[in-house]
């Protein structure tokens, strides 16, 4: 089973080389780093650092440009899947068990998202109204006063809106398939380029128009939570390890080691024994 790793980060330098050191047994790995980073970024040596680096801001376009960046340098590899993760993602459980229950499930395709209408009616503003992603003082302005304007935008023809996680890995073909609509028809990239949390809609409401959506596996391969009424996922903690290590999931979105303590220590030193203990 051949995955290639797409990773977009921004900093904490060192806890992605930490990342990095995990993937790089287990497959290929493919980053982009925002432009905007000032951080020096070590460790990466042996992954495809993308030298096309965009500037990319929160609940904007620019996160899925840079997703699908990723996929156009990773696909000559022919890979069987395309795993996507974020800089402060971190795994779990041994890679080897992640690639088991890809090969076991295969061809599953693997994102987690909803039916806006039916299912997540809350999420209906992130395509009826307009949303300017550069988070400057002006744009905020004009993003609070877009959100008070009684108007709807109109989704794309034949798209369902659908809205869900950011972290998804997808097969070869489904790949193959986003990256060549958002390519053969560029009103999608316009229509989501002004919608808020794009990196939650844009892909999602692609792939759930496609052939693949039939293959659809709704288990999460992360464990992330939103706290109530928060736009950004809870950062795990040391005390949280307990409850990591009990999930189903194969990685946990979202770390920060400068913020509670540092649990990829323990996390390093659990995965390495079980990796010891699966070799005996």
């Amino acid at each position: 089973m051949r995955v290639a790793y797409l990773v977009v980060a921004h900093h904490l330098p060192g806890q992605l080389a930490r990342l990095v050191a995990h993937l790089r047994r287990a497959g290929d790995v493919y980053i982009h780093l925002d432009r905007k980073a000032r951080d020096r970024f070590h460790g990466l040596e042996g992954c495809h650092v993308l030298s096309e680096r965009l500037d990319v801001w929160w609940g904007g376009w620019s996160i899925v440009a840079a997703e699908l960046a990723l996929a156009r340098a990773a696909l000559p590899g022919c890979y069987d899947y395309y795993s996507h993760l974020t800089g402060q993602c971190y795994p779990i459980k041994p890679l080897a068990a992640f690639h088991a229950f890809l090969e076991a499930n295969h061809p599953a395709e693997h994102m987690v998202y909803a039916d806006v209408a039916t299912q997540w009616p809350a999420a209906v503003g992130r395509f009826d109204k307009h949303y300017l992603e550069r988070r400057t003082l002006v744009n905020r302005a004009v993003n609070r006063i877009l959100r008070r304007v009684p108007y709807r935008r109109k989704v794309p023809a034949g798209l369902i809106p659908k809205s869900g996680w950011q972290n998804w890995t997808l097969t070869h073909g489904a790949l193959e398939y986003l990256t060549r609509a958002f390519r053969d028809r560029p009103e999608l990239a316009g229509y989501f380029r002004l919608g808020m949390n794009a990196c939650e809609t844009a892909l999602q409401t692609v792939f759930a128009g496609s052939p693949f959506q039939a293959q659809v596996n709704p288990r999460s391969t992360h464990e992330i939570e939103f706290p109530p009424g928060s736009p950004h996922p809870r950062i795990w903690t040391q005390t949280d390890l307990p409850r990591l290590l009990a999930s189903p999931a194969f990685f946990a979105r979202k770390f920060d080691v400068s913020v509670g303590g540092d649990p990829l220590n323990e996390l390093d030193t659990i995965l390495a024994s079980t990796m010891r203990s699966q070799k005996n």
